[in-house]
């Protein structure tokens, strides 16, 4: 049956500011036929800051009154000296009080903590599993690069890097309250090359303008530098470059909402913080003029990411719309039929029954038949899981949550809050409550037992839902579960009295919109306002406790649309609810750099875009695009249609045969940046992470559309419509087109011809060498062999008269193996460096040689070299002409593995392409 309710609700006259919210299908989120749209729309005037005044508070009116300083710490007691009592409002009570800490803890790392005196407010333990400094033993240094001072009236931070008279931090000159709902403070920045305070869609640096800090479920936004444009995530920090060239980053530690405004005035650039309430926890990290080096150790900070599975790396694909195990079964077979890879299948709500979490759709989606499909196509299922727990006492997750009381509490009721989800009225898990881990594990179980999935996918995690705030019933009929058995007069959505309370509203939109009241409370009377931020970090922790224990996985896969600084040591992550537009799909790029930034770097956007329809021009360069993210995927969303890349044609299908083809030639050297990084670093990131004194670099055109996958390739993607060329910059170095050969002098601009369907243009970086496979026919992971080629291209070194290049590869016998790639790669190190040679004296005699780094790696028995491509190779090949190959291992033997005689024609192509930007040629080998 297909029945749609309209119910509309009218906020009570006492407030202010009138609300109309239109709630469409309650009653078909329980009796839905397939084809049905769940259509929200919220009409609401908003709450907002202009009427914001400080009145006449003074800028600064605190002092210092006390004060200790030792060579590893400073101690400050501070008053407020202004006769004011409470700030704009009157339960804002201002801190009257502040005990400032500044803790010395490496040369380059130290942290601020300011508080109110005698304070129990709940801030972000210092344990296990949040980030913390408990759990890093720190080596005192005498030579600190960096000097904190204070002035005491008023009082004011600032902070100074040695040897540059650099001023890193200074609050000097600038507005400084504390209160109960309201903190501001100001620093300076030292340029204008800001990065970092997301989540959000645009660009990587930040211009000017006031970024909100609120994790939020929001679909097509993009910033613009205007409140209220937030995303899923909350990562209050900053990267940020300084007049000397180096780079550091700045941390606050903090779970609550905020504002973060920028201003760039002549030689004065600023970042204002706007917060509702706690303390200020400042964490500085100093680092070096490469962006690399201060990453790694405020990822170290963070304890580090994980390393995902090695199928993982495959494609997926995912979406809305499948009408049975069959429909699914069909999507599988013809991208096998095509030859386009596949390794995963991502499900959503539509195979649930009427949408609640934890169930299949017995008469469309029998967990058994489901199960066959995914066994017999050799593929990987990642299961949605989603936040509301449907009030239904014939469901047995509701059953089981209020058996064990893991509800989140309304302030109003004392008793579980009552909002509104896909699933119809819904309770929340109280994802603090003692037996909140132990329920999700006997729910994820329970849907393991029904059809064992290979990984978790996290969503409306925020947490979010359909209303603001909470439902206050006037009765509950339990006897009823379907939404149709509740009054209208008795669904009335209500404000959180604690609004009322803050001054300034981060993002000038509710806090409660879309989200639960922020009055609400979790176990130890911590409220949602305080805790809200953290959701979905708790959620993908204990997804990923529990998916750990499946079966010993040594690499559980727990992707999770809500995150939080810390997140990427228990799980990763998808960009959320992009658009099919191009856009979009250029926004894609830098939001990734952004969660390498923030130590996730296993992170996709959907490919094709997931809202709207998409377009075959779109489609086919998303796809070049895609298949060179970390995370390569396809989602949709019910109303568009459908996203499955054989639907867009035959030019689609033959760009994502080339673009997925050359991923999974390059997939093992991809997956062992992840391995070789150690869980700290970026993978997918912009140029001026390894060319940082290129002024060309940090021109939005290059940082915002080129990318580089680790250090050694560089990437140069069509973005914009109705053009097969794009204008690339080439930095200071020569690249080789990694199939062709064909060389780029830089620094250079050049104009690069990318027609469909041939593969995106990828750069090898000279002196670098990259492992490939021959992929021909593989539509699976688990269908490649060991044998492999590598890519080299060569270096000159004229002070040594040589030609060299480096890399690596893992000596793993089976990449699909998790305990044997845990074993050898995570607990020892499996990482064997390549070495290539040509000295001057003998230019016949070509040196490979393989060096490990461990003992235990015995890898010799994985030498599989089938392949040699050399670039840059400047010699005339004869029959003489010669390959050494050698294995150091780590003990100092040395053992010769092959000695290959190059006089076979077939065996060899020499091609001489025109060089770009200077006036010479080279030669490119192939062997």
């Amino acid at each position: 049956t297909d029945i749609r309710v309209q119910i509309i609700i009218m906020r009570d006259k006492s407030v202010q500011l009138s609300k109309i919210i239109t709630v469409l299908a309650l009653v078909w989120l329980t009796q839905a036929s397939e084809n049905d749209d769940l259509l929200l729309q919220s009409f609401r005037t908003k709450q907002r800051n202009q009427d914001f005044s400080r009145g006449a508070i003074p800028v600064n009116a605190y002092v210092v009154k006390k004060a200790r300083e030792s060579d590893s710490h400073i101690d400050l007691l501070v008053e407020y000296k202004g006769a004011e009592s409470n700030f704009v409002k009157p339960e804002n009570l201002i801190y009257k009080e502040l005990s400032v800490n500044i803790q010395f803890l490496t040369r380059r790392e130290f942290f601020v903590k300011i508080n109110q005196v005698g304070s129990r407010k709940w801030e972000l333990p210092e344990r296990f599993p949040f980030p913390n400094d408990e759990e890093i033993s720190y080596q005192r240094y005498a030579d600190f690069e960096y000097e904190v001072t204070y002035t005491k009236e008023p009082f004011t931070l600032k902070v100074t890097r040695k040897g540059f008279n650099e001023v890193l931090f200074d609050t000097s000159d600038a507005y400084f309250i504390m209160s109960e709902y309201y903190i501001e403070f100001s620093t300076t920045v030292p340029t204008k090359d800001i990065f970092g305070f997301g989540e959000r869609a645009g660009k990587f640096r930040l211009d000017q303008g006031t970024y909100t800090l609120w994790n939020k479920d929001q679909m097509e936004v993009r910033e613009n530098g205007t409140p209220g444009n937030q995303l899923y995530g909350y990562h209050p920090m900053y990267l940020f470059k300084e007049t000397n060239g180096k780079f550091s980053i700045v941390l606050l530690r903090s779970t609550r909402p905020m504002d973060v405004t920028i201003k760039h005035n002549d030689n004065n650039n600023t970042i204002t913080i706007q917060k509702v309430g706690g303390g200020i926890h400042l964490r500085f990290f100093l680092g070096t003029n490469k962006p690399e080096r201060v990453i790694r150790n405020y990822h170290a900070y963070l304890r580090g990411w994980l390393e995902p599975p090695f199928w993982a790396m495959g494609f997926q694909q995912g979406g809305w719309g499948y009408k049975n195990v069959q429909a699914i079964k069909e999507v599988i077979q013809k991208y096998d039929e095509l030859q386009i890879p596949i390794d995963g299948f991502w499900t959503s709500r539509d195979v649930m029954n009427r949408n609640v979490d934890f169930t299949f759709d017995r008469m469309r989606f029998s967990s058994g038949d489901l199960n066959d499909v995914l066994r017999s196509e050799s593929l990987q299922f990642v299961s949605n899981v989603n936040f509301g727990i449907s009030i239904d006492e014939n469901y047995y997750a509701y059953k089981l949550g209020k058996k064990r009381n893991v509800f989140l509490k309304s302030s109003e009721t004392g008793k579980p809050l009552v909002g509104v989800t896909w699933q119809g009225l819904s309770n929340f898990v109280d994802i603090l409550h003692p037996n909140a881990t132990k329920y999700y594990f006997e729910l994820f179980e329970q849907l393991f037992q029904k059809v064992p999935y290979h990984g978790i996918w996290l969503s409306d995690n925020e947490p979010s839902q359909l209303i603001d705030g909470e439902l206050g019933l006037d009765e509950l009929d339990t006897s009823c579960a379907a939404a149709h058995c509740y009054k209208q007069e008795n669904l009335k959505p209500k404000s959180s009295s604690m609004v009322n309370k803050i001054p300034y509203i981060p993002g000038n939109n509710p806090l409660d919109e879309r989200t639960l009241s922020i009055d609400a409370v979790h176990y130890g009377n911590i409220t949602e306002l305080e805790f809200h931020n953290f959701v979905g970090f708790m959620q993908t922790y204990i997804a990923h406790e529990f998916t750990k224990n499946i079966e010993n996985v040594n690499f559980p896969l727990v992707f999770s649309r809500s995150t939080a600084y810390g997140s990427g040591r228990w799980g990763f992550h998808w960009t959320g609810s992009n658009s099919a537009t191009w856009e979009s799909m250029r926004d894609s790029i830098p939001s990734i750099f952004s969660f390498n930034l923030f130590g996730i770097p296993f992170t996709g956007a959907n490919i094709c875009g997931y809202a709207r329809n998409s377009t075959s021009e779109l489609c086919a360069r998303w796809i070049q695009l895609g298949s060179l993210y970390p995370v390569a995927k396809i989602d949709n969303i019910f109303n568009a249609e459908s996203k499955e890349l054989y639907n867009f044609g035959d030019l689609v299908v033959q760009t994502a045969q080339e673009a997925l083809r050359m991923r999974y030639s390059l997939l093992k050297y991809y997956y062992s940046l992840f391995i070789q990084s150690n869980g700290t670093g970026t993978i997918f990131r912009p140029l001026f992470f390894e060319f940082p004194d290129d002024p060309v670099v940090y021109e939005d055109k290059v940082m915002n559309e080129q990318f580089l996958l680790g250090k050694d390739l560089m990437v140069t993607p069509i973005l914009h419509p109705g053009t097969n060329s794009t204008r690339a910059y080439f930095p200071a170095s020569v690249w080789y087109r990694l199939y062709t050969g064909e060389a780029i002098y830089g620094p250079c601009w050049q104009d690069v011809v990318n027609e469909l369907p041939e593969r995106i243009h990828l750069y090898i970086k000279e002196g670098s060498i990259v492992q490939t496979q021959n992929v021909i026919g593989i539509t699976r992971t688990w269908e490649m062999n060991q044998k492999y080629g590598l890519v080299i291209a060569l270096h000159e070194n004229s002070e040594l008269d040589k030609q060299f290049a480096q890399g690596h590869i893992l000596a793993v016998s089976d990449h699909l193996s998790d305990e044997g790639v845990y074993d050898n790669c995570i607990l020892s190190d499996c990482q064997v460096n390549v070495y290539a040679e040509v000295t001057k004296a003998d230019q016949q005699l070509f040196r490979l040689q393989f060096q490990s780094l461990d003992p235990r790696t015995k890898f010799n028995k994985h030498f599989n070299l089938k392949k040699i491509t050399i670039y840059g190779w400047e010699t005339n090949v004869s029959d003489q002409t010669q390959a050494e190959v050698n294995y150091h291992s780590a003990d100092g033997t040395v053992q010769t593995l092959s000695l290959i005689h190059i006089s076979e024609p077939t065996r060899l192509l020499s091609i001489s392409y025109a060089v770009f930007c200077l006036k010479k040629k080279k030669q490119t080998k192939l062997i």
